[in-house]
């Protein structure tokens, strides 16, 4: 059974758990050129990660 993106963000319980997720979102983002579907896929995905976790996204931001 796979876990989808969506199931792995709602498992999210603490910082340290949403950075991994948010890297390697955010890697994956990176391998593809702008113009390329992935990179709205994975985007989309850190748009989620952003909008469920917005304390932890300003943290990580605020620390890289």
């Amino acid at each position: 059974m796979t876990i989808t993106f969506e199931a792995k963000a709602e498992a999210v319980a603490t910082y340290e758990e949403f950075v991994v997720l948010y890297e390697g979102t955010l890697k994956n983002l990176l391998s593809y050129n702008l113009n390329q579907a992935g990179s709205k896929v994975f985007a989309e995905k850190l748009g989620l990660l952003a909008d469920m976790y917005p304390e932890f996204e300003d943290r990580y931001d605020s620390e890289n």
